[in-house]
C-alpha cells in the first residue's frame, strides 16, 4: 500500500501542476471557480481514501485474525488455556461454596449461645460462663470464614497467574510463527501508510483553500 500511496500522491502532483498552468489562460472569475472545483475534487478523494484506508484495515483486520486461528485453535497452548479457565472457575465457585458452608455452619452454634444468655438472664455465674461460650463461639466462625476466604484470595492469584502464562504462550506461538508476523507486519505498514495518505489529502485540501483564498483577495478587484 505505501508504493500506492506514493503513485497518487505523485498523480496528484502532476495533476495540481498542469491545472495551475493552465490558470494562466482564464479570466478571474474562471480561476476562483477553477480553485473552488480544485478543493471539491480535493475533498473527494479525501473521501475516497477514508473509504479505501477504511476497506483495507479491515481486510488486514481479518487476514491477521484468521491466521492467528489457524495457529492458535488447534495448539497445545490453546489446549491449557482453555483446559485452566475451566479448572479455575471450578476451584473459585468452590471457594464461595466453602465461604458459604463456614458462614452457615458456624452461625447456629452463635445463635444458640444468644438464646442461652437469653434463658440464663439474672444468673450471673451461668452468664459468664455463657458469655464466654459465645465469645468462643464467634471467634471459631469468624475463624472459619476467614480461613475460606483468604483460601479464595489465594486461589484468585494463583488462577490468574496460571492463565496469565498461557496467554503468554499462546503470544510466544504467534510470534514465533512466520505467517502471522508477517501478517501483522503488513497490518501495521498500511496502517502507516493510511495515516501518510490521510495526512497529504487534508494538506491538500488546506492547501487548495489556501489558494481559493489567495486567489479571491488577488482578483477581487477585477471581479467587482
Amino acid at each position: 500500500m505505501a508504493r500506492f500511496v506514493m503513485d497518487l500522491l505523485e498523480s496528484r502532483r502532476l495533476l495540481s501542476a498542469t491545472s495551475h498552468l493552465r490558470l494562466s489562460q482564464l479570466t478571474p472569475a474562471q480561476i476562483i471557480a477553477a480553485d473552488q472545483a480544485e478543493v471539491t475534487y480535493a475533498n473527494a478523494n479525501l473521501q475516497s481514501d477514508q473509504t479505501t484506508t477504511q476497506a483495507q484495515a479491515t481486510a488486514d483486520a481479518a487476514a491477521v485474525s484468521a491466521i492467528q486461528s489457524q495457529i492458535v485453535n488447534p495448539s497445545q497452548q490453546e489446549a491449557q488455556l482453555t483446559a485452566d479457565q475451566a479448572a479455575a472457575s471450578t476451584t473459585i465457585s468452590n471457594d464461595h461454596t466453602a465461604i458459604s458452608t463456614a458462614a452457615t455452619n458456624g452461625l447456629p452454634t452463635v445463635t444458640d449461645d444468644y438464646k442461652q444468655i437469653a434463658a440464663d438472664a439474672g444468673n450471673a455465674t451461668a452468664l459468664a460462663t455463657d458469655q464466654a461460650t459465645l465469645a468462643s463461639d464467634q471467634a471459631a466462625l469468624q475463624t472459619a470464614v476467614s480461613a475460606a476466604v483468604t483460601q479464595l484470595q489465594n486461589d484468585q492469584v494463583s488462577t490468574q497467574a496460571t492463565i496469565a502464562n498461557d496467554n503468554a504462550a499462546i503470544q510466544a506461538l504467534l510470534q514465533s510463527t512466520p505467517a502471522y508476523t508477517a501478517a501483522v507486519a503488513k497490518q501495521t505498514a498500511d496502517e502507516t501508510a493510511a495515516s501518510a495518505l490521510i495526512q497529504v489529502a487534508n494538506a491538500i485540501i488546506a492547501a487548495d483553500k489556501v489558494q481559493l483564498q489567495s486567489d479571491i483577495d488577488t482578483t477581487a478587484p477585477v471581479c467587482n
